[in-house]
């Protein structure tokens, strides 16, 4: 019985090393079927090259024989006042449009999921029936080891415990992604979803760590 769709969501801006990273855990998923739609917050040349090198094919849209396809579009650069050094919210939005999957999920280049990360959120959601799942989280600095970092992850969800979730397509209707200022941006999403009527699981297993780049850059 075939599995619905996910489309993974990266937006990144030329760190190469972070996103074939976090391309190798997406190939490595165990959920059967997904399509990773990665964009780039401006024109980089060296993207598809480095992609190359490390075994990944570049084209717009390709399927090289494995479980997940990917797809890599490049916008006009749109500078990011909250992470100046890093993307805006046009690729995500760009992304959410462009993506198929009757679900979707939100992936930075830094986050790092476990083999069962995609699965676990997709059974968590249908047994539920709910609008979108979540699990727990470790938040660790650049200069950290993993170990040295914090679990974030609350029932129900609140801000600051919520930084990766998988959802229903359709919760889009009532908002899309959209930075916002602060640390709240992920937050002020999830919270028009709840404000609208949607409903959550969360799994609180540990599947996914996220590198906190931009602590300290507001």
């Amino acid at each position: 019985m075939s599995r619905p769709l996910v489309s993974i969501i990266t937006p990144t801006w030329q760190r190469h090393d972070l996103l074939i990273g976090c391309i190798e855990d997406v190939r490595q998923q165990t959920y059967p079927n997904i399509e990773h739609i990665v964009v780039s917050d401006g024109p980089d040349p060296e993207i598809r090259h480095a992609l190359w090198q490390a075994g990944h094919r570049p084209r717009d849209i390709f399927n090289d024989g494995g479980p997940t396809k990917l797809q890599l579009t490049q916008l006009g650069r749109n500078w990011s006042s909250y992470l100046p050094a890093s993307f805006c919210a046009a690729p995500i939005v760009g992304a959410q449009l462009l993506a198929h999957g009757e679900y979707q999920m939100f992936l930075a280049d830094d986050e790092r999921m476990e083999p069962d990360h995609v699965a676990s959120l997709v059974d968590a959601l249908e047994a539920k029936g709910a609008g979108f799942a979540y699990s727990q989280a470790l938040m660790y600095m650049p200069d950290q080891h993993p170990s040295q970092g914090f679990l974030i992850g609350k029932d129900p969800p609140e801000v600051g415990h919520i930084t990766n979730c998988l959802y229903r397509t359709e919760l889009l209707k009532t908002g899309f992604y959209l930075f916002g200022g602060g640390m709240t941006s992920d937050w002020q999403t999830i919270s028009r979803w709840m404000q609208a009527g949607a409903t959550w699981a969360y799994t609180g297993k540990l599947t996914i760590s996220h590198r906190s780049d931009h602590f300290g850059e507001v």
